[in-house]
């Protein structure tokens, strides 16, 4: 329909501009024939110009007709998406990312009743100079409750220290908001580190069981945590891949 009406418009244009710029070939095109001798009734100049007047007038009307509509299709368009920020950039648009500030000392025995779940990217840390620096002005985040009673993963660092300063590596992970990181299994070789993180439901303080099964499923209500690992050495070439041999990504430092 719309370029049904398109057609219309620029073919009206297109009469009203032949009628501005040569008014007496228009009238010999369309009018002439209707006459038994057309050129004793051809119009003055005077009618010549008064119809180019008139081609004119339409011209402008149309235009001003297309800017109008033009400018309110252009203001009913939906604003445009604010540019993303340099942690968007590397861990997406939500949740905004968390850091877990406990001291990963990590095992290398995996456990049964906990739920693995998917790292989303890896970056190496530099503790001595703090790099890289959005880590340590991100969140904390808050399990809720004793921190170290609800068996989250590693130990409280030491007071007035992050722990990202004694991590070699982070890893960002996306678990339920009900569900926090419980145990870190590193696997680490001359070549590779293997890692995975093992989610669960917090320690009841009644001590009653928990089912840790309820993570593993599709997070409406996401957290988006970077859990920082203790190395036994710097990681620098080593690969970085899950227990499986699959390759984690290295997500690039965007700054800003």
């Amino acid at each position: 329909m719309v370029g049904f009406w398109v057609v219309v418009i620029a073919s009206v244009l297109l009469v009203f501009l032949w009628g501005l710029l040569s008014p007496r070939s228009q009238w010999k095109v369309l009018v002439a024939w209707s006459y038994r001798n057309p050129e004793a009734d051809e119009p003055s100049a005077i009618a010549f110009g008064i119809q180019r007047v008139i081609s004119g007038i339409g011209i402008l009307f149309f235009l001003a007709l297309g800017a109008l509509t033009l400018s309110q299709y252009l203001a009913s368009l939906p604003p445009p998406a604010p540019p993303l920020n340099p942690i968007q950039q590397m861990w997406g648009v939500a949740p905004v990312p968390q850091v877990v500030n406990r001291v990963v000392n990590p095992s290398d025995s995996v456990p049964e009743t906990l739920v693995e779940v998917t790292i989303e990217g890896y970056q190496p840390v530099d503790n001595a100079n703090h790099r890289p620096r959005y880590l340590y002005l991100l969140e904390p985040f808050n399990p809720g409750g004793n921190v170290d009673q609800v068996g989250i993963v590693g130990v409280q660092p030491a007071k007035d220290f992050p722990a990202l300063d004694s991590a070699e590596l982070v890893v960002g992970v996306r678990t339920w908001a009900e569900c926090i990181p419980k145990r870190a299994v590193v696997i680490e070789t001359e070549t590779t580190v293997q890692v995975a993180i093992y989610v669960g439901m917090p320690t009841r303080s009644d001590k009653l069981p928990v089912d840790h099964s309820t993570c593993d499923r599709p997070a409406l209500v996401q957290n988006l945590l970077m859990v920082p690992i203790n190395l036994s050495a710097e990681l620098g070439e080593r690969e970085v891949q899950a227990l499986d041999g699959t390759p984690i990504e290295n997500i690039e430092v965007v700054t800003g």
